[in-house]
């Protein structure tokens, strides 16, 4: 997930192919544009639904063990998993912490309230830098590869 304003997610999917089943829906002219205006508006559906179910079910805590000097176990559990691939939005609802910053709370070298702090800075930068709405805009491999093929398929 890279971002969210305002409890509207953004996630970067892709990758694992699962079953598809087509569904067909209806849309007015104001949210036909807002349907062309994505790059990919099945994936945007799926996210939607998936953040939806997220929602609604029981977070996944993430727990965390070290070893203290008199050899005993230390045990923590503050929240989901943030390096998932689609990150709890009950726990992360700004968005995923950085890579660094999680695995460093792993290893106990910062703490949940540090972590927490820290991805908060990120995605409040992020937004002062970019007061408007995030438009993702990119050109999947997969088309070019498919229009390359197909053009090669001519010559």
């Amino acid at each position: 997930m890279l971002g969210c304003s305002a409890g509207h997610f953004l996630f970067i999917g892709g990758g694992d192919e699962l079953t598809k089943v087509v569904k067909s829906i209806s849309l007015d002219e104001e949210t036909a544009k807002l349907a062309n205006a994505k790059s990919n508006f099945s994936e945007w559906v799926r996210i939607q639904l998936l953040t939806e179910i997220h929602l609604e079910r029981d977070c996944v805590f993430f727990t965390r063990q070290i070893m203290n000097k008199k050899n005993k176990l230390i045990t923590e559990s503050h929240f989901c998993n943030g390096m998932s691939k689609m990150p709890c939005v009950k726990c992360w609802p700004q968005g995923a912490p950085r890579r660094e910053d999680w695995l460093r709370y792993t290893k106990f070298e910062i703490s949940a309230e540090d972590l927490v702090a820290t991805t908060s800075e990120l995605y409040q930068a992020i937004e002062k830098a970019n007061p408007e709405p995030i438009i993702e805009i990119r050109i999947e491999k997969r088309y070019v590869r498919r229009f390359l093929k197909w053009l090669w398929s001519y010559i």
